[in-house]
């Protein structure tokens, strides 16, 4: 193994994050360790105090249409009158007109905050998890990384969706409804309703929390399945030469079968909860009425009053019956930014530390001691000169690449480990990274052009410039071409010069 201290050419070849010593802007660092829920409110509140606005006046509309109705049943004999009639078609347009309108601009000024959103939190993961202080890849793969950040991104679009235009609308009409009911019955009537709706909304809220563990347990395995299908496409040619496709196949169905059967659970429950919370909105329904009933007997209330509250309890309750999918919905979104917690959390030890600079025609290692795992070194020392290569030998597992990725802070465990007389700990991992260039044996190409695969590191290089650098290397490829996923389109001797 090779190892070369690099004296880059122009300053202008580092890569330039500019804003922060973990190569993260800012504005993300400031909001780190800070859940999607309340990022969401302090970076929108405006916009979403527009959208309370908007619900509140929608609910006033639902609520004059019943007072309409009841009008029009209780001057039933005064329309006759031409005017009366005109007055009447008048007024339901307006409020025909203005329901959906107003419910339309609540869908406008949502859908603007889920595109600007999605975007913020988009680019937070992608930063987050190419953030050298962002250890997460050891433990995870790149498919259950890249489930997580899929699945918390859609989830910002559901949440804001079920919360202001399902689910904040029924609560305003609730609350709305409540209000006119007081006023225009008397208090037993109005705790009725409200004991209904209470209970109904008990029953949703406890039945729910009940499918909430085969929810979770579900989300793993769908996780699981797509991280295991991730897999198998990147690794698609060690399949094709091992003849492995039936193996890798058995196993994709053993971990399709566990994620049907948890949707099974899931669907069957979601059956036993809708016959539930259906007999309660029937039953309080029937006993609401019936009591209004005997007070339009007793003519302590008129048709049209028991025209209205009729009115009010079906407006109520339709949208009510989709208010238990929406609180399951909000459920699996706090699931799915619950899970993205730990790709939303930044380590911030480095911004403060000193610069000590590797550019030197020379460089002392020093390891006194250095363990990960079962390996362990210690008593290493050389120095590295600029164009002077070192060549370490070892046996295998000794940790030749162990000590190498030691030094970019790769790899880091219990160490002593000292350049230039300076702890490595007081090298920040982009300054190490800039200053120390490292070749491995892995492929290290995007699926993307030659020419672009060199902008990762050096992004003022021109198709010309790379034209002439491939040339160097006996690469007859044009800047241009495509590299292929893993450098499929590449023959192992180009990829090697690539690199």
């Amino acid at each position: 193994m090779f190892l070369q201290f690099s004296r880059k050419l122009d300053v202008s070849l580092r890569r330039d994050f500019c804003t922060s010593a973990q190569g993260v802007p800012s504005h993300f660092i400031k909001d780190m360790n800070v859940n999607v829920i309340n990022i969401l409110f302090r970076k929108f509140w405006g916009k979403f105090l527009i959208l309370l606005l908007l619900v509140g006046l929608a609910s006033i509309f639902q609520v004059s249409f019943g007072y309409l109705i009841k009008e029009a049943v209780d001057s039933f004999g005064q329309f006759s009158n031409t005017r009366s009639i005109w007055a009447f078609i008048f007024a339901f347009l307006i409020i025909r007109f203005m329901m959906p309108m107003s419910f339309g601009f609540v869908e406008y000024v949502a859908h603007s905050i889920i595109i600007k959103a999605e975007s913020f939190f988009r680019v937070r993961y992608f930063n987050n998890v190419h953030n050298p202080n962002f250890e997460i890849h050891k433990t995870n793969g790149s498919g259950d990384i890249h489930k997580r950040i899929s699945s918390a991104t859609f989830s910002i679009r559901v949440f804001i969706r079920s919360l202001f235009v399902e689910v904040l609308p029924v609560v305003a009409q609730i609350v709305a409804l409540a209000i006119t009911i007081y006023i225009a019955f008397d208090l037993n009537i109005w705790l009725m309703f409200c004991t209904v709706i209470v209970a109904y909304l008990i029953a949703v809220i406890f039945l729910t929390n009940q499918r909430i563990p085969m929810m979770r347990r579900m989300a793993d395995y769908d996780r699981k399945l797509s991280s295991y299908a991730l897999d198998t496409f990147s690794n698609h040619e060690s399949i094709q030469v091992l003849s492995s496709q039936n193996v890798a196949a058995k196993r994709f169905v053993e971990k399709l079968n566990y994620f049907n059967s948890a949707q099974y659970r899931l669907r069957n429950g979601l059956i036993r909860n809708n016959i539930i919370s259906s007999s309660i909105s029937v039953c309080g329904s029937f006993g609401v009425l019936y009591f209004v009933a005997q007070g339009v007997i007793a003519n302590i209330y008129t048709a049209g009053s028991f025209v209205m509250i009729s009115t009010f309890l079906f407006q109520v309750f339709l949208p009510m019956n989709r208010l238990g999918f929406q609180f399951r919905e909000l459920r699996g979104c706090l699931i799915d930014f619950e899970r993205v917690e730990c790709i939303d959390s930044l380590l911030n030890e480095e911004q403060l530390k000193t610069v000590h600079s590797l550019r030197n025609e020379a460089n002392t290692i020093s390891l006194k001691k250095f363990s990960v795992g079962s390996i362990c070194l210690k008593g290493i020392n050389f120095t590295t000169e600029v164009g002077c290569p070192k060549l370490i030998i070892g046996e295998s597992g000794c940790g030749k690449s162990t000590l190498v990725k030691s030094l970019l802070r790769l790899t880091e465990g219990s160490a002593e480990l000292y350049i230039n007389g300076v702890d490595i700990s007081e090298y920040s991992k982009n300054q190490l990274r800039n200053d120390i260039s490292l070749v491995t044996q892995q492929q290290l190409l995007f699926n993307d052009t030659i020419l672009e695969n060199f902008r990762y590191a050096h992004s003022h290089l021109t198709a010309e410039d790379v034209s002439s650098l491939i040339l160097q290397f006996k690469i007859k490829r044009d800047p241009e071409d495509k590299v292929g996923e893993h450098g499929r389109n590449l023959s192992a001797g180009e990829i090697s010069r690539l690199k």
